[in-house]
């Protein structure tokens, strides 16, 4: 593995991490917007928040499937990270 290929890892698990990250905090603006009877902006930033993920894993994807896994690991840090800090919450 050359430092190329550890960079490109290193790349694709910040994107991961940081796509995860916004996927995970906009989701209590989806839960609030459900709530609150906002229907067609919960559904509009839903379809939203799903196209930015399968771009990102589908970019990714492309890159091969060691940098599909670093980013798939990023997004699972930031579902942890973003769940402990209670981000959004109420």
């Amino acid at each position: 593995m050359t430092a190329n290929d550890l960079l490109l890892l290193a790349l694709a698990f910040l994107a991961g991490a940081a796509v995860g990250t916004a996927h995970f905090v906009s989701l209590r603006r989806v839960v609030d917007a459900w709530t609150a009877g906002r229907t067609a902006r919960a559904v509009a930033l839903s379809i939203v928040r799903w196209v930015v993920l399968v771009v990102a894993a589908l970019l990714l994807a492309r890159q091969g499937a060691m940098p599909l896994l670093a980013g798939l690991a990023g997004l699972l840090v930031a579902r942890v990270v973003v769940v402990r800090s209670g981000e959004g919450a109420p």
